[in-house]
């Protein structure tokens, strides 16, 4: 990552995948080093370790991505589910 762009993670709708972004993360790519990943449970993603998964888990999922991945204080964007 570039110290010199400040992260940016960007996360999807559910039922999708981080590959919704193809065409944003071109467009803020320039300003921001950008992470898009797929979500728990989703196609590409962690797999679910116990059900039924609730939103926490996602959360908690997402919040684990951004620990492995040194991302203490990114940018969030998203949508629905990632909203």
């Amino acid at each position: 990552m570039s110290s010199e762009k400040s992260p940016l993670v960007l996360l999807h709708s559910a039922t999708a995948s981080g590959r919704i972004w193809h065409d944003v993360v071109p467009l803020v790519s320039e300003r921001h080093d950008v992470d898009a990943p797929t979500l728990l449970g989703h196609r590409g993603g962690p797999a679910i370790q116990r059900r039924p998964a609730g939103v926490s888990d996602v959360v908690d999922a997402a919040e684990h991505y951004l620990d492995e991945h040194g991302l203490a204080r990114p940018h969030l964007a998203g949508i629905s589910l990632g909203g």
